[in-house]
């Protein structure tokens, strides 16, 4: 079979869209996640920048955004280093009911980051999410109920994917029952409100009421079709995992995550006044919220969630890496480009925070809300770090802080990542006394990851060479002049060791991969058929991974020696040769 065919044979399942995609990096990591930026001169300096503009901010030299003598908050930004790269406390002049000084120990309610302790809860107890929920709770089975329980499964409760209503009894209020006839709508009696949990009429409601009333409810959506916020999805996880365990939802969170992690201030009610912060606003401090608490009842503060984002970031939180990568995954999608959903995570999806190196940067976070506090936990694990920010206060101060730290620290922490790179740059060739001829040169430039300048392979072009594989692609979309890209893998491993001058330090081999990318989008061959442009930004390159190989070795590896934290070499495996940097 001739070259031309054969590579037609290979690329004709999918060369379409990879030849008409835009122009997109390899999914994950565009350089490795810096090692050093406790001590890196950008992030510090980022950190005495937004220190001095929040102090601005609360004194009002500048506007904050918020009313500052209400809302106390604590911000802590982490990687997984021992001490967090920075953080800040504020305690409102209004705040005269507990402590008087908040800060990374100070109690405030989290609310809805609750959920994500209730899904990492569900994942750390093994079941099989694909089990329906009537597995665990049969007195949901019911062929009368308008929601068909017995289509749910664990996985669609985690994930807002169940279609079932925020919550039960609540948001129903009989103290609003005049009010709402004022404005038009039937009087009704009680009996047509829930039976439990209706502000001014019934108590909380027991677990056998909940589940009694949640056979009448409506569904919002058929399970899987769209997400749908639910809290109540997450109480009926909590009665799964009690059944499963024999212990309370407590019990639980105190055994699996909670002594774990050393939470000392992490619990289901609050320590005292003197340790909590308690703002001049309404608020429900002191609340128990009894069987919801799996949706919404957690008290915590700032450093013990940095510990969970630190388990989360290391990938150490469950048993496997890759059960950690795999729940820091969407599930959903929903209107916007820019936001997904996952197992609880809120995702919000950006080109905006490296303006000098823009492309994408998803940050996974989870919000809560309850009368009085705000908060937000995110991890963004593309540069292997994370944030918490917690709110005692009017809810406006949250998404000022979280742009400010973001907008801040991001393009800091892009340039401490591009100095960390560095040590990847520069020109890796066989010895003066080699019988063959090759070297690869890597350059870093305003693109993401390494470029590829120069690849001579015992004497002969491979730029070239990669060149012929594009122009052999099936179709005649053009011939776009390629971007040669290498990308990390996430992959390393340790292949020796090493003693020089009296030091030893190991050998590591860490996998990279390459991408060739247009630089621009081919034409449409003057096609006068009506077109939206719709696949003009489509990113394919995900189908083009180890496409190309030489005697059972992919074209597109690249594995650098790294010697303690010093770049020795790069290994080519499909060219059977070990380059050394020069």
């Amino acid at each position: 079979m001739r070259l031309s065919s054969y590579l037609a044979f290979i690329f004709v399942a999918y060369c379409t869209s990879v030849t008409l995609a835009a122009r997109c990096p390899i999914t994950g990591p565009l350089l490795p996640s810096p090692k050093t930026l406790s001590t890196s001169p950008f992030v510090l300096d980022a950190g005495r920048r937004l220190k001095e503009l929040l102090d601005s901010a609360l004194t009002g030299s500048i506007e904050a955004g918020w009313q500052t003598n209400v809302t106390s908050f604590s911000i802590i930004l982490t990687d997984t280093g021992e001490v967090p790269l920075w953080e800040y406390h504020h305690t409102a002049s209004g705040n005269v009911n507990s402590t008087k000084n908040v800060d990374g120990d100070t109690q405030f309610m989290i609310a809805s980051i609750t959920k994500a302790f209730t899904d990492l809860a569900l994942l750390k107890a093994g079941l099989n999410l694909d089990d329906t929920i009537t597995k665990y709770l049969p007195e949901l089975a019911s062929s009368t109920s308008p929601i068909k329980w017995k289509d749910i499964t664990l996985r669609a409760l985690g994930n807002h994917m169940a279609g079932i209503p925020q919550t039960y009894g609540y948001p129903d209020d009989y103290t609003l029952k005049s009010y709402f006839e004022s404005l038009g709508f039937p009087p009704l009696s009680e009996s047509d409100y829930p039976r439990c949990g209706v502000i001014g009429l019934h108590p909380s409601c027991t677990k056998q009421q909940l589940l009694s009333g949640l056979l009448s409810s409506v569904p919002i959506f058929p399970p899987n079709t769209r997400p749908v916020y639910s809290s109540i999805s997450f109480t009926l996880l909590g009665y799964v995992l009690e059944e499963v365990t024999g212990k309370t939802f407590g019990e639980i969170l105190d055994t699996e995550i909670i002594q774990p992690l050393g939470m000392e201030n992490t619990g289901l009610q609050p320590k005292n006044k003197t340790s909590g912060v308690i703002p001049p606003v309404v608020n429900v401090w002191g609340a128990d919220f009894e069987d919801n608490s799996p949706g919404s009842g957690l008290y915590s503060t700032s450093n013990d969630i940095t510990r969970l984002i630190k388990g989360i970031l290391s990938l150490s939180i469950l048993d496997t890496p890759s059960k950690v990568r795999g729940w820091l995954k969407p599930t959903a999608e929903t209107a916007s480009v820019y936001s997904l959903v996952g197992m609880p995570w809120e995702i919000t999806r950006t080109a905006n925070l490296t303006p000098e190196h823009p492309h994408m940067i998803d940050i996974y976070a989870k919000d809560g809300h309850v009368p009085g506090y705000t908060s937000r936990m995110a991890v963004i694990g593309e540069y292997n770090v994370g944030f918490t920010i917690l709110t005692a206060g009017l809810t406006d101060a949250i998404n000022p802080i979280a742009e400010a730290l973001l907008s801040v620290f991001m393009p800091a922490i892009e340039k401490a990542t591009r100095d960390e790179a560095t040590k990847y740059v520069g020109k890796f060739s066989t010895p003066a006394n080699s019988t063959i001829n090759s070297s690869i040169t890597f350059t870093m430039d305003d693109g993401p990851g390494l470029s590829i300048t120069e690849f001579i392979s015992n004497s002969t072009n491979m730029l070239d060479t990669l060149m012929t594989f594009w122009s052999l692609w099936p179709g005649s979309y053009g011939e776009p002049e390629l971007d040669l890209r290498i990308y990390p893998a996430d992959i390393s491993e340790i292949i020796g060791s090493n003693e020089t001058n009296g030091t030893s330090g190991f050998l590591t081999r860490e996998d990279w991969r390459l991408n060739m990318e247009p630089k621009s989008t081919a034409g449409s061959n003057g096609s006068q058929l009506p077109s939206q442009r719709v696949y003009e930004n489509v990113c394919a390159t995900w189908q083009g991974h180890d496409s190309f190989y030489y005697g059972s070795k992919p074209i597109d590896r690249f594995m650098f020696l790294k010697m303690g934290g010093d770049i020795v070499g790069v290994d080519i495996p499909s060219l059977r040769v070990t380059l050394r940097k020069q």
